[in-house]
């Protein structure tokens, strides 16, 4: 998957996952957070 747009499902789920947190679903944020962490490139999962 080219970069630009691994960057922007990173995002998208980021966003999706704040909505859930909104919604007090935590869980699901949670489980969001690690399908974007899949995405996310390796040099930023450092930390």
């Amino acid at each position: 998957m080219p970069a630009a747009y691994a960057d922007q499902l990173v995002w998208s789920l980021g966003m999706l996952a704040r909505l859930r947190e909104a919604e007090g679903s935590d869980e699901r944020a949670a489980a969001i957070r690690a399908k974007a962490d899949v995405w996310r490139p390796p040099e930023d999962n450092v930390g």
